[in-house]
C-alpha cells in the first residue's frame, strides 16, 4: 500500500492548463487541458450584490475573452506577503487578466487573477485559497492561456 500523495505531487502531475472558463453568475473557475474539463473551483469577482460590470472598482470582470501569460505570474510568500497585503487582498499569488480584441471592459483595466481571504474584488476574478495550487499549475502551461469570462 503506498502512502497518500501530498497536493504539491498531486499538482506536479496536472497537464498544462489550455483554458480557462470563469462565469461571474455561478461562481465557477473552470480549468480546461485537451478540451476537457479538469479542475473546478469557486471564484468571486467584483463586490458582494453588484452585478453590472460597468461599475468601476465594483462591478466583476466584464464578459469577454481576456488571456493570462503564465510568465506574468507574481508570487510572494512570507515577509513579501505580509507587504503585500497592506495593499489589499492579494493572496498568495496574481497574474494580469489581458483584454482580447473585441472584449469591452467599459472602460476598466488592471484585472488580475488571485488569490486572497476575503470573498470579493474590485472587479478582478478571487480565487480565494485556491490561488497557490493554481500558479503552480498554470506555470506548467506553454504560451498564452485563454480566459472567457461569462
Amino acid at each position: 500500500m503506498h502512502p497518500p500523495q501530498s497536493e504539491k505531487e498531486e499538482v506536479s502531475k496536472l497537464p498544462p492548463i489550455d483554458e480557462i472558463r470563469i462565469n461571474n453568475n455561478n461562481h465557477t473557475f473552470d480549468i480546461y487541458s485537451k478540451g476537457k474539463l479538469i479542475k473546478r473551483k469557486r471564484v468571486t469577482s467584483g463586490r458582494p450584490g453588484v452585478i453590472d460590470p460597468s461599475i468601476r472598482d465594483k462591478g466583476p470582470t466584464p464578459p469577454g475573452k481576456y488571456y493570462v501569460d503564465p510568465k506574468e505570474i507574481s508570487e510572494v510568500h512570507y515577509l513579501d506577503y505580509i507587504k503585500r497585503r497592506l495593499t489589499g487582498d492579494w493572496g498568495h499569488g496574481r497574474v494580469p487578466l489581458h483584454p482580447g480584441k473585441g472584449t469591452d471592459t467599459f472602460g476598466r483595466s488592471g484585472f488580475f487573477i488571485h488569490g486572497g481571504t476575503k470573498d470579493g474584488s474590485k472587479g478582478c476574478p478571487d480565487i480565494g485559497s485556491y490561488d497557490e495550487e493554481f500558479f503552480e499549475h498554470l506555470q506548467r502551461s506553454d504560451g498564452l492561456v485563454p480566459v472567457y469570462v461569462e
